[in-house]
């Protein structure tokens, strides 16, 4: 298991593989191995979704940090 942390301005859910995971700003447990983040509707953020390694060396003090930012273009 490893550690991520995923950022944006305000809180949203965080889906890790298409599967609720969780909130935005909270630190999440994920299995290690290949996942993609998205924060589902509206896909008004940038970037649209994240794919990240997650390893058992993200620990909960230094965890993965996956950032969202508005994009309402």
């Amino acid at each position: 298991m490893g550690y991520v942390l995923v950022r944006y301005d305000r809180m949203r859910n965080v889906y890790v593989d298409g599967e609720w995971n969780g909130f935005t700003n909270d630190t999440l447990r994920v299995g290690n191995g290949i996942h993609d983040f998205d924060l589902g509707e509206p896909d008004n953020v940038a970037p649209r979704s994240w794919r990240k390694v997650v390893k058992a060396t993200h620990s909960i003090q230094r965890p993965l940090e996956l950032t969202f930012v508005r994009d309402d273009a």
